[in-house]
């Protein structure tokens, strides 16, 4: 489960969550740690296995959703060669 909430992190923090974001230096950095530790996961048997929901507290403002229907990745949002080429 570490994947999920570092993943998060990463995501909130840089925009997204290559191989590099795992690396030690990332994941034993103190201001990760600190959004890591916010991040709450729960399952939802209702949405399909690449989609998921994320609501992100903004305090007073309130809690923003945001609706992923596809991960991209996954069998239906297939990564073209230059997306893999960036990340890895």
């Amino acid at each position: 489960m570490f994947g999920v909430y570092h993943g998060a992190a990463c995501g909130l923090s840089f925009g997204r969550a290559t191989p590099a974001r795992f690396e030690d230096c990332v994941i034993t950095n103190p201001d990760m740690v600190k959004i890591r530790d916010k991040i709450e996961a729960e399952i939802d048997s209702a949405l399909k296995a690449d989609d998921c929901w994320i609501g992100v507290d903004m305090g007073e403002a309130g809690r923003v959703p945001k609706h992923i229907q596809l991960a991209l990745g996954s069998l239906d949002l297939i990564m073209t060669d230059a997306q893999m080429t960036e990340i890895f």
